[in-house]
């Protein structure tokens, strides 16, 4: 059974897929610039919501974890709560490293291993290259830099932008 975390993160994956799909089926959009708003801001929902998946994991743990009843346990579970809401105040790059390093720091468990992306047939390493390259490209077009080329967002002429098969 998906944990609550993983839960909402599947309901805002969904929101950002049918922003994408109602794009890439829309006939009323026909500038080229016009479907690219679209295309980041499913983009910049995805990116989110995987922010959103990594800080909700941190926030469960300690919420599965608390024994109130247990005072010695308690007073530690509290500190190290504290001290993990902090680090999640500071994180605002949700690319592997970041997010392994905040779900190490504050739980212990380290996801290396088992972030695969069977759907597309990645393993760890592919899964991880591609969340950071999405995060990339996000961060480009946030900051109007040019979107960087990946294999999977080049078009015919060899250009790079958001498409209806970015991610």
């Amino acid at each position: 059974m998906p944990s609550p975390p993983a839960i909402r993160y599947q309901a805002s994956a969904v929101k950002a897929h049918t922003l994408r799909r109602g794009v890439s089926n829309s006939r009323l959009l026909t500038p080229p610039v016009d479907i690219q708003i679209y295309y980041h801001a499913s983009l910049a929902a995805f990116v989110a919501a995987w922010e959103a998946y990594i800080e909700n994991l941190v926030r469960d743990f300690f919420s599965v974890t608390a024994d109130p009843l247990n005072t010695k346990f308690h007073a530690v579970h509290t500190i190290a709560s504290e001290a993990a809401e902090k680090s999640l105040k500071r994180f605002n790059t949700p690319n592997s490293e970041n997010s392994r390093c905040i779900l190490v720091q504050t739980t212990g468990y380290d996801p290396l291993n088992d972030w695969v992306w069977i759907q597309r047939g990645m393993n760890a390493l592919t899964t991880r290259q591609r969340l950071d390259e999405i995060l990339q490209a996000r961060h480009s077009f946030a900051h109007c830099f040019p979107i960087p080329r990946y294999s999977w967002n080049q078009t015919s002429t060899g250009t790079s932008q958001a498409h209806s098969k970015i991610n």
